[in-house]
């Protein structure tokens, strides 16, 4: 029974009807209380709500439940952030590599926590690591980009953007911030041929 109420919970999670998940979460929890992957899809639920403190409080209990779970980890970091907790967000996601050392987005979310920490090398470091893990994955390449212009490496940044931009030829920001990189470098043509 308990998993019925995971399952439906699953389906109004993913159309964003997030109080009709928590009520089958909920449910699911009252059928089986150590129910893992009932609080771990509570805990998303909440952070769909708005209820971050709660979603952290849940985040605990799975947790408590599957201490070597770097998804649990991952979503306490997640509540974390929404409450603007970056460093508590990184000693999350440091667990969470730990537990799972080819964790995609947990390198992502703390290279983002890394960026707002003004810890750029180390954000860079994370992005690296992903376009290792994954050479496609155009987030990383696009922030890698967008860090190495806050770090006035503006080639590097315009080269890295441009490898983002044959990944997502229609995205206008990867054109833009390639513009701008460019500009900064002093390469007024080819800065302009990007707007």
């Amino acid at each position: 029974m308990s998993e019925e109420y995971l399952i439906q919970g699953d389906t109004f999670l993913s159309t964003k009807h997030f109080q009709e998940a928590l009520d089958c979460y909920n449910q699911a929890i009252s059928s089986n209380p150590d129910y893992f992957e009932a609080y771990l899809q509570k805990g998303k639920a909440l952070q769909g709500l708005g209820q971050d403190q709660k979603a952290l409080e849940i985040s605990n209990k799975a947790i408590e439940l599957k201490p070597d779970s770097a998804e649990a980890y991952y979503f306490k970091a997640v509540s974390y952030q929404s409450l603007l907790r970056d460093q508590k967000g990184v000693e999350c996601l440091d667990k969470a590599i730990s537990l799972n050392p080819n964790y995609i987005e947990a390198y992502y979310l703390r290279g983002s926590f890394y960026r707002v920490l003004a810890k750029d090398d180390q954000a860079i470091k994370d992005f690296e690591k992903i376009i290792e893990l994954e050479p496609d994955y155009s987030d990383a390449i696009y922030s890698k980009g967008i860090v190495l212009q806050y770090k006035e490496k503006y080639m590097e940044s315009a080269e890295c953007l441009d490898q983002y931009i044959s990944l997502k030829p229609n995205d206008p920001l990867g054109y833009a911030h390639k513009g701008i990189a460019l500009h900064k470098y002093g390469k007024i043509e080819e800065a302009l041929e990007c707007f």
